[in-house]
């Protein structure tokens, strides 16, 4: 006699001949021009496969655009998704991936354990995973920690091209800068922004503090790159950036991975470049290191005037 155990697969689907309320999750990380393709036709493969069934209620597509899967707070649309379907609104997510539904193994295993609490699974296409199958769990962390290891290997991958860029005198950013435009990767002087860093310098060499000098541009309705207010830390940090000389410092922020997600901290010790005469200066060096002379002057008479009876 020959006995032969069939066991239990953890792979499967959703049960289709429920009446179920169903929605989507979709993500890609970059705006290139295949990722921006890939996000129109998983809207549209999504909204096809959930409104076919006619025992499923279409809800929404939740597609979060050009955001990674490491840091679930940038992700708005991930966000709302999760506040819906803890509210009773949804019964199914459908996902194309693992890593697209989070990179981080600790946050895709705690959210996959949220909804499940409140009856909400979630489908994974690729791996084939139905999160309500409780066998699934121990699968699904081993793929989430591969997936969190994966974008770990790529983020470095991207670091060494961002290093190489650097040495080699490229612009790593495109971020605007008051005074610039980027056009094709390169600093092209914005005239009219331009006359605005021109007085931030001629007045603070004539002697009038930064706070001042923010006032005065607030008064006149000047705007900033943002459309915030002027302050004495805005104007200050004008004053010492390098860029209006015509150089560029390279590596002044840096990504830490803090809790399995990516944030933007300034790099105090490590590696930078400075690349002199990048591109046409708006301030001569002259008054640039004039500025820099009254400011560490001021610094220094701060620091003097911090304790006015010391040892006392």
């Amino acid at each position: 006699m020959e006995l032969k155990v069939i066991k239990k697969s953890i792979y499967s689907v959703p049960d289709y001949s429920k009446r179920l309320n169903v929605a989507a999750y979709i993500r890609v990380s970059t705006e290139s021009e295949n990722q921006i393709f890939s996000f129109e036709s998983q809207i549209k493969y999504y909204s096809n496969l959930i409104s076919r069934n006619a025992n499923w209620n279409f809800i929404d597509i939740y597609a979060d655009y050009g955001l990674s899967g490491t840091n679930v707070n940038k992700r708005k649309e991930f966000q709302r998704m999760i506040n819906d379907a803890l509210d009773g609104k949804i019964d199914l997510i459908l996902t194309k991936s693992i890593s697209r539904f989070a990179r981080n193994a600790e946050n895709l295993l705690s959210f996959v354990r949220m909804l499940r609490n409140h009856n909400v699974a979630v489908y994974f296409e690729e791996e084939k995973i139905y999160t309500l199958n409780m066998e699934s769990e121990f699968l699904l962390s081993v793929l989430a920690s591969v997936a969190e290891q994966e974008s770990i290997n790529t983020s470095e991958h991207i670091k060494h091209g961002f290093r190489q860029r650097i040495q080699n005198g490229g612009l790593i950013t495109g971020r605007k800068r008051y005074g610039y435009d980027i056009v094709n990767g390169n600093f092209v002087i914005n005239k009219k922004e331009a006359k605005v860093i021109k007085k931030i310098f001629d007045m603070y060499v004539n002697g009038i503090e930064s706070g001042e000098i923010a006032k005065y541009l607030n008064q006149r309705k000047v705007p900033t790159v943002n459309g915030a207010k002027w302050n004495r830390g805005r104007i200050r940090e004008y004053l010492i950036n390098e860029i209006y000389v015509g150089d560029l410092l390279q590596g002044k922020c840096k990504n830490i991975r803090v809790n399995g997600e990516i944030k933007q901290v300034r790099n105090k010790n490590g590696e930078k470049v400075l690349i002199k005469n990048h591109h046409e200066p708006i301030i001569s060096r002259e008054v640039f290191d004039e500025v820099k002379q009254i400011l560490n002057q001021r610094n220094t008479q701060k620091t003097k005037s911090v304790n006015l009876f010391p040892n006392k």
